[in-house]
């Protein structure tokens, strides 16, 4: 884990959780776990980096307006910036059910008393992926925490969690900025026009750290003339992804690398997926009658670039696992394997998850403007001129659903349903009848 921002005056758009937070480090008074809540990548793992940062630092800074910040220079900060303190243990499962094992795990590593620092801190990153058994296993801990330990949980609400876990929980909320202030921020930080932050910020899907990975970048988007032109180069970009994943994987000589690693292919934006996605869901949106054939031969190409990509994701990392057989204990090379596989495996469900969000970005514009003909509440802005126009073709019935048709799609997903089967339904529904 590396810690991106040092100081809470770094904290974007969050002065209420900023000063909460500075104010528990102030006077040091802090509870055996917090719960981080707020929308996806609206700045609450970064919170949760900096607290563990500022708690372990050795000599922390406070500013004229409160702000507590790491003092960057001490070994303890250092380790931090390296990702490798060894009292800082942070359990991210963004796609995968965190079950009872890794709890007990977590347990067990909780009676170990720090070995550097004051503190003994775990960062839970989702904690809505902890199911029955895992919670409650949680909640035994939460009761039995050694006075060193403290826990950090994020969660998009507090009703994500059980109702135990949270009311043992101090729950500090995150806010989420509008469409318009990200745009504006995008525009003084990096200095872009309109249209540029308009382009980012739609990249981005209105995120306020996704835009910032896009802007930090330099993404770009055109418009692609046609439904046949943003399809090819959408499935390009994906075998081009491949080849850069499996190349990078394959560079790799140390296994504790691997999972920092696949979260910034898979979870940070991409220059190559990131344009060709949203130029892509831009072309079925506007599409007028799709034939009945697309929808099948997309999802099967798709699927079929998708399986190859994640062979040969896996075959990358083969010699680098054989080697760690030779060290490693059985059981843990074990874990390590299975998570590395789901991960890799889990891409294509999640390339589709993010397709069908894209798209609901654009369905969801053109109903919010269709209501109110306010364009800096649109997120995908930079294309106005096509969303204000879209009511003069299809209906604000059929716009909703469409947008339906995203969420069928999730839940499909979430059903474990056949990915190629969800994708070719999604197309279908948005696609129309063949002309």
């Amino acid at each position: 884990m590396t810690v991106k921002i040092k100081s809470f005056s770094e904290l974007l758009f969050q002065k209420e959780a900023a000063e909460h937070l500075s104010r528990s480090l102030n006077q040091k008074s802090f509870p055996s776990c917090y719960l981080f809540t707020g929308t996806e990548s609206c700045g609450k793992v970064a919170a949760a980096e900096l607290f563990a940062g500022i708690l372990q630092c050795l000599e922390p800074k406070t500013d004229v307006e409160g702000n507590m910040s790491m003092c960057g220079i001490c070994d303890s900060c250092r380790r931090m910036q390296r990702n490798s303190h060894p009292d800082v243990e942070k359990i991210f499962s963004p796609d995968r059910e965190i079950r009872v094992a890794k709890a007990r795990f977590i347990r067990d590593a909780a009676m170990i008393a720090p070995i550097l620092s004051r503190y003994k801190i775990f960062i839970l990153d989702p904690a809505q992926n902890l199911n029955q058994e895992a919670s409650n296993a949680l909640l035994k801990i939460l009761e039995e925490a050694p006075s060193y330990v403290i826990f950090i949980l994020t969660a998009y609400d507090k009703t994500s969690v059980l109702p135990t876990v949270a009311s043992r929980a101090e729950i500090v909320q995150f806010n989420s900025p509008s469409y318009q202030e990200i745009r504006e921020l995008l525009q003084n930080i990096y200095k872009l026009s309109s249209n540029s932050a308009a382009d980012i910020c739609s990249l981005g899907e209105g995120r306020l750290g996704r835009s910032l990975a896009c802007a930090e970048e330099d993404f770009s988007i055109d418009k692609v003339d046609g439904i046949s032109r943003a399809h090819a180069e959408y499935l390009l970009a994906l075998e081009q992804f491949f080849i850069f994943a499996s190349d990078e994987l394959q560079e790799l000589r140390n296994l504790d690398l691997i999972a920092e690693t696949l979260r910034r292919l898979f979870d940070r934006p991409n220059n190559l997926l990131e344009p060709a996605r949203k130029k892509f869901a831009f072309s079925l949106f506007v599409a007028n009658m799709l034939p009945l054939s697309f929808a099948p031969l997309f999802a099967d190409e798709f699927m079929a670039i998708a399986q190859s990509g994640q062979f040969s994701m896996n075959k990358a990392l083969k010699s680098l696992m054989d080697e760690a057989a030779k060290s490693y204990p059985s059981a843990l090379l074990k874990e390590i394997k299975e998570d590395i596989e789901f991960r890799i495996d889990r891409f294509g469900i999640g390339e589709i998850k993010r397709l069908a969000h894209v798209l609901a970005g654009f369905y969801s514009d053109s109903i919010i403007y269709s209501a109110s003909e306010d364009e800096d509440l649109l997120l995908n802005k930079n294309f106005k001129e096509d969303i204000i126009k879209m009511p003069q073709y299809e209906s604000f019935v059929l716009s909703e659903f469409k947008l339906e048709a995203t969420e069928n799609c999730l839940l499909m997903l979430e059903r474990n349903v056949q990915p190629v089967l969800a994708l070719e339904n999604l197309i279908t529904q948005i696609g129309g009848p063949a002309v």
